[in-house]
């Protein structure tokens, strides 16, 4: 799977902020699972490197309890930002923590309050996550059928 999401600050007045994030389904996990992922910058639709804003953030976070609980597990700023080769920047996060429990996996990205010039593409692709119990249960979103 992969993904791609724009971050930039506008210019107007007042100046707004961008924030957006990628959310998986419900997810059972197993024992000893993790997410791999790979990640790159890029000038807004273009292949050339960019960099983060000053206060820009990309975050991996794990969602529990319906969402009401939420632990970021792997924040990406300025001080360990990738470059632009998608290839060369895997990250692995560890979800051992939350074996036999119902997540979900939010991937959220933020331009921060401070008005930088960047415009970029926040690349994510080959998302895997292993220790997943497959077919552990069905969510009925529709009314009872009888």
């Amino acid at each position: 799977t992969s993904a791609a999401i724009n971050l930039f600050t506008g210019s107007g007045t007042p100046a707004f902020n961008k924030d957006d994030m990628i959310v998986s389904p419900l997810i059972l996990m197993g024992s000893g699972g993790s997410l791999t992922f790979k990640v790159a910058i890029t000038d807004y639709t273009l292949a050339t490197a960019d960099n983060m804003g000053s206060d820009d953030t990309f975050k991996v976070i794990v969602l529990t309890n319906c969402g009401t609980t939420q632990t970021t597990l792997l924040t990406i700023n300025t001080t360990n930002a990738p470059d632009n080769t998608i290839n060369d920047n895997t990250k692995t996060v560890d979800l051992s923590a939350y074996n036999g429990q119902i997540i979900q996996i939010a991937f959220v990205a933020s331009s921060g309050t401070v008005a930088d010039t960047q415009d970029y593409d926040f690349h994510l692709d080959d998302i895997n996550i292993t220790g997943v119990v497959v077919g552990a249960f069905t969510v009925n979103l529709g009314a009872d059928q009888n």
